[in-house]
């Protein structure tokens, strides 16, 4: 997927949503990158038979590294240009631990310095590194994550406008 691309897709999608989807500012977008991108390593922790968690779920590690890209291009912005860091993908090197790195390294970049630009090479090497991973299938599971936000919070987002509404019938026929 061209990454220039999944950044229309995800800030077109933002735009739309933006009445009930908070757009996070880059650093709160760079901590829910971290965070999913450690999701997707809980994913390989969990399948391992030795070790016992403390409760039982089901997670997908490519679902999670999806919701991880959606946060790096959050992070970096609508008008971020993309290509200045496909010398910095290993495509031998394409697993959930490599991106969780980057991920990392992009995370603790910012935190480092905020106003540089290294972050940012991070940031893109990461989703490039999980574009690879996740091959064709990736523009695909971009769609069906901002469809599954949509389902979630657009529909509830409706159901309270269509309360305020009868609220405000309600009112108005006890004012008569």
């Amino acid at each position: 997927m061209n990454l220039q691309t999944l950044r229309d897709q995800v800030w077109s999608f933002r735009r739309q949503a933006a009445d009930y989807w908070l757009t996070p500012d880059e650093f709160d977008s760079l901590c829910f990158a971290f965070t999913e991108a450690a999701e997707a390593i809980d994913t390989q922790l969990r399948q391992n038979g030795d070790f016992v968690r403390n409760h039982d779920k089901h997670i997908d590690s490519a679902r999670e590294l999806t919701q991880c890209a959606v946060m790096l291009v959050t992070a970096l912005g609508p008008g971020h240009r993309y290509g200045q860091t496909e010398a910095w993908v290993d495509h031998r090197e394409l697993n959930v631990y490599e991106c969780a790195r980057r991920v990392a390294h992009a995370y603790i970049s910012y935190i480092d310095a905020p106003k540089a630009t290294m972050w940012r090479v991070w940031a893109e090497a990461a989703l490039l590194q999980i574009a690879g991973l996740l091959g064709d299938e990736f523009p695909q599971m971009v769609d069906q994550e901002l469809a599954r936000v949509e389902a979630m919070h657009g529909k509830q987002r409706l159901e309270r406008a269509v309360a305020k509404c009868f609220e405000v019938v309600r009112k108005d026929q006890q004012n008569c």
